[in-house]
């Protein structure tokens, strides 16, 4: 009987110390407690525990200097105390792509409805920016309102002081801008004013974003590769082709550098100044004075404009002719206090609707025309 009740006892211990094993086994699985071989094998020696805190730590600071220098990027400054500027639309900036980059090369006179639609519909909704040295927002119920183009805002900045081009305001505005404009005015001011400070810089990178870039009158003056400034009295064509280094002439170049633009100067109110004879002489200079081997000369009427897309393909907007000159060769005397000798010079009149291909190194041109005894013959208009 007693060895009975001892062979009972002892088979229930052990079915009670078997379960209680299991238990502890499913317990440690569940909390995913390894066994003490994995242990072993994962462990780390302390050498290997402080290089993995020193990278984790190295990885959060990293982590948020970029995050930093984002947001610092992104951040839109204040505007300098004295700046003029007019705002139409939202005063943040909408984050959108252009459609790539797009010129709008406007001879001056009546802005041309068309030209000015293409320009801003390659903004894609986006924020636009007018450039100016006198005080006007006239264009920011031209491209806000009258259109009928949707764009997020526009903003007029009168920088017309050496501070506020570097004040970084500006330069922000421009490059995250999908659509800049420089109005007509003194193209002496914007080379002045402007050459070598963050506003080039930030049209520049707007122009890499694939911004629409466009310009009128003195504002399509500094656009080219190579700038008339206009530092002291305007130049008459018939005293630049006497005399084609008459103080009037000043030329400059290293402003901009669009890609489209490469290789050419340009003029404004052309027939209706007049002014094929001075930038006929411009050219000359550039080439007798070995600024390049080979120079574009780009003449725009009043009340017409060159729309240049994304493929490089440029069209004729408006009522009045587009100019295309081509100097290849230096002309036969081109030397102070004598009248200009060029003959043979090529070049193409296109009207409305015509087509050509920026940067203009292969331009088709058609007609001859030569500088002799102070003017032009035949008469390109």
């Amino acid at each position: 009987m007693n060895l009975a009740i001892l062979s009972l006892l002892f088979a229930l211990n052990s079915l009670l110390f078997g379960c209680f094993n299991s238990d502890a086994e499913l317990s440690d699985r569940r909390a995913g407690i390894p066994s003490n071989d994995q242990r072993t094998s994962n462990a780390r020696n302390p050498q290997d525990e402080q290089e993995l805190i020193e990278n984790e730590k190295d990885q959060e600071s990293t982590s948020k200097e970029e995050e930093v220098k984002q947001n610092t990027e992104e951040k839109r400054p204040e505007p300098p105390a004295n700046l003029v500027r007019y705002m139409s639309g939202d005063v943040e900036d909408k984050k959108v792509a252009p459609k790539g980059l797009t010129l709008l090369l406007a001879g001056g006179g009546l802005d041309v409805d068309s030209a000015n639609k293409t320009f801003l519909q390659n903004a894609a909704g986006g924020d636009v920016v007018v450039l100016r040295a006198d005080d006007s927002d006239g264009y920011n119920s031209y491209y806000y309102n009258e259109l009928g183009v949707a764009v997020d805002s526009v903003e007029t900045l009168v920088i017309d002081q050496k501070e506020d081009a570097m004040d970084p305001y500006a330069a922000f505005v421009i490059s995250h801008a999908e659509a800049i404009f420089i109005a007509g005015g003194d193209q002496f001011k914007y080379y002045n004013l402007w050459k070598d400070t963050p506003i080039i810089e930030a049209l520049h990178k707007a122009a890499a974003r694939g911004a629409s870039i466009g310009g009128t009158s003195a504002g399509l003056a500094v656009l080219g590769e190579y700038v008339y400034t206009a530092a002291n009295q305007g130049a008459l064509s018939t005293d630049a082709q006497a005399n084609p280094y008459n103080t009037d002439i000043t030329l400059a170049n290293q402003f901009l550098s669009l890609n489209p633009m490469k290789g050419i100067i340009t003029d404004t109110h052309f027939a209706n100044r007049d002014r094929m004879g001075r930038l006929v002489t411009f050219m000359a200079r550039l080439l007798t004075d070995n600024v390049t081997a080979r120079v574009v000369g780009l003449g725009v009427d009043e009340a017409t404009a060159i729309v240049v897309g994304p493929d490089g393909q440029g069209v004729v907007h408006g009522t009045g002719n587009a100019y295309v000159a081509v100097g290849n060769t230096k002309p036969e005397r081109c030397s102070a206090g004598q009248a200009l000798e060029w003959t043979n010079v090529p070049y193409v009149k296109l009207q409305s609707n015509d087509i050509m291909s920026f940067p203009l190194n292969n331009a088709i041109v058609t007609e001859i025309m030569s500088s002799t005894n102070g003017s032009l013959n035949p008469s390109p208009y």
